[in-house]
């Protein structure tokens, strides 16, 4: 099992408002102007091209191209564009920064999918060292 964390418009990512949704447009934008991020689907294609996909392609997932030299294996994040929100699957404090950065680009937030809220407030609380755990 695991947990997917929502970047959403609306109140509760599940809920279906088309006027708090964020467009296909939008998150093909945002990735053609992300050089951290792009279509998982089209490694070999330009941004320019990815913008004439057609609606039903089976897939807007992007992938964040981290570039850590300490990481032992490389996995990258991916991000689904599905029912207006961008959604990722069981991301890690990294992913969770740069999934707020994303929120604040497109007027949105992040959300559980239990609805709980995980905004940049949160994610550094949480990557508190150890040792530093009664400050505050």
């Amino acid at each position: 099992m695991g947990y997917e964390v929502h970047i959403t418009r609306k109140d509760n990512w599940y809920d279906v408002d088309a006027s708090k949704e964020i467009t296909l447009e939008e998150w093909i934008a945002y990735i053609a102007n992300d050089r951290e991020m792009r279509f998982d689907n089209l490694s070999k294609t330009s941004f320019a091209a990815s913008a004439s996909l057609s609606k039903n392609s089976s897939s807007f997932k992007a992938i964040w191209l981290v570039d850590d030299p300490w990481a032992i294996t490389y996995k990258p994040a991916k991000f689904e564009f599905k029912s207006g929100n961008i959604t990722v699957f069981n991301p890690d404090a990294d992913v969770l920064e740069k999934m707020n950065s994303i929120a604040r680009a497109l007027a949105a937030r992040v959300l559980g999918q239990d609805g709980e809220s995980y905004s940049e407030e949160t994610v550094a609380e949480e990557r508190k060292h150890w040792w530093k755990f009664w400050a505050r």
